[in-house]
């Protein structure tokens, strides 16, 4: 696209951690919350004459806490233009940059707002080219064998029409709008204590009217007091799954906020 000999790339990649869903989304590792995803948009350079966007892999590796997929490469025709789109990109997604990875840039966004800020811009889609050869990297694989467990999963608790999302520890309810901030709700059945999370990704962590609200519902529920933390409200219901169950049931028909709501 150019008459150097070097190629100017912006590329897209998904972060993942051991416990990611079917579409490859990010998991909490304490409380297996879906995420929004964490992606990973950067720059590189490669000569004309080769496919190797090695390094790219190789960086991104060493900053997930499993590993990264590389899922779109766009070609920008002179090093200006790469420039202005990365800056550009930063500007705009700068309230979901997770500022603490250092020089390379990650953000919690869906990656097809990405791929049409790119094309938007005009970019070439060269992914195709560059990228087949990691399709099948360790990432890759270590994906693959956890969506068996997610499988599992939606065999066992999708029959009840209470979720949206299987994951391979939980599973969840995403499309609520009673509670503004709220990502999801989900259901945990595999401890010894079978407990919902009230999941906000630190949205409204020390929102007193929420945290009114989520005390209020336990009282309604008669539950124990709800446990609060960073990123979300854990309500424990006890060792049944059957009641934890019919508890999930019942919240998600009041729309999970108390009655008086």
């Amino acid at each position: 696209m150019n008459k150097n000999k070097d190629r100017f790339l912006n590329y897209i990649g998904v972060q993942f951690h051991s416990d990611p869903n079917i579409n490859l989304q990010m998991i909490d590792a304490t409380t297996g919350e879906i995420l929004d995803p964490e992606i990973k948009c950067g720059i590189t350079v490669i000569n004309k004459d080769t496919t190797d966007i090695g390094r790219v892999t190789e960086l991104g590796r060493t900053k997930a806490p499993i590993g990264w997929l590389i899922l779109k490469v766009y070609e920008s025709k002179n090093r200006k233009q790469q420039m202005r789109v990365e800056n550009a990109f930063k500007i705009l997604c700068d309230n979901v940059r997770c500022k603490t990875n250092g020089l390379t840039e990650y953000y919690r966004l869906p990656v097809d707002t990405a791929v049409k800020f790119y094309e938007d811009q005009g970019l070439i889609d060269v992914s195709a080219e560059l990228i087949d050869e990691y399709q099948d990297d360790a990432g890759a694989k270590q994906v693959r064998r956890d969506e068996k467990a997610c499988k599992v999963m939606e065999e066992k608790w999708g029959p009840t029409g209470l979720f949206t999302n299987y994951g391979s520890k939980y599973v969840s309810y995403n499309n609520i709008d009673s509670i503004p901030g709220l990502n999801n709700v989900s259901f945990h059945p595999l401890r010894k204590t079978v407990y919902i999370n009230y999941y906000h990704a630190g949205k409204l962590d020390g929102d007193e009217e929420y945290m009114d609200m989520m005390k209020n519902l336990a009282e309604e529920k008669d539950l124990e007091a709800p446990t609060f933390n960073k990123g979300g409200t854990r309500l424990n219901i006890g060792e049944s799954k059957e009641d934890a169950l019919e508890m999930f049931k019942v919240l998600k028909a009041q729309n999970f906020v108390p009655l008086d709501s």
